[in-house]
């Protein structure tokens, strides 16, 4: 319960401090290619974004981060198990809905921000094999509902997302589902955007 208010304290301060920082309240930003580096509950990573059209965006990722198992009860498992790392990469094309609202709603545009739904593939491969601990390679699909939101002054942005996967062991050769839940913040790599 205490991961869930310190989840919806930090949207809160990004909401308030993008708000403040938005200087083109009336203009619909449009979809931009950048990069930038995340941290989130899936791990720390590089992400590049990449307009494929005015309402659609390809995201591309690759870090390190949670392993994933088919456990011996059926259950797929995606989480954190410490010291085991998994280095990942992800491709999801986002398709975004009614991206105008947010200028009606005096939200900031910039950053690739709106409420989209997602569709992911991962592959997750352990790092550091600790039979204990049983990671596998695994591949990941899901579909989830996205929020993303430029925070600060276009600097950064945070993701919040929802929704449900399915997940394959590679070497168990047996699958099942699990809950695709993530929010990450992030830090772009380029200095802020050009507002001449």
């Amino acid at each position: 319960m205490k991961r869930i208010h310190l989840i919806l304290i930090i949207c809160g301060l990004f909401h308030f401090s993008s708000v403040q920082a938005q200087n083109y309240i009336g203009d619909l930003t449009p979809l931009m290619k950048y990069g930038a580096w995340e941290v989130g509950f899936h791990g720390v990573n590089l992400v590049y974004y990449i307009p494929t059209s005015s309402q659609t965006l390809l995201e591309l990722k690759s870090g390190l981060g949670p392993g994933a198992q088919m456990r011996s009860d059926g259950v797929f498992d995606y989480s954190w198990i410490l010291p085991e790392l998994a280095g990942f990469i992800y491709a999801t094309q986002r398709f975004y809905l009614k991206r105008g609202n947010l200028v009606r709603r005096h939200v900031n545009s910039f950053n690739n921000a709106g409420n989209y739904i997602g569709v992911r593939g991962i592959y997750s491969h352990p790092l550091i094999n600790y039979k204990d601990f049983g990671m596998e390679p695994c591949a990941m699909f899901n579909i989830h509902y996205g929020i993303h939101r430029s925070s600060g002054n276009g600097k950064g942005a945070f993701t919040l997302h929802g929704g449900m996967g399915y997940g394959y062991s590679l070497e168990k050769k047996s699958g099942g589902t699990y809950p695709a839940v993530g929010f990450t913040m992030q830090w772009k790599l380029k200095g802020r955007l050009d507002k001449s």
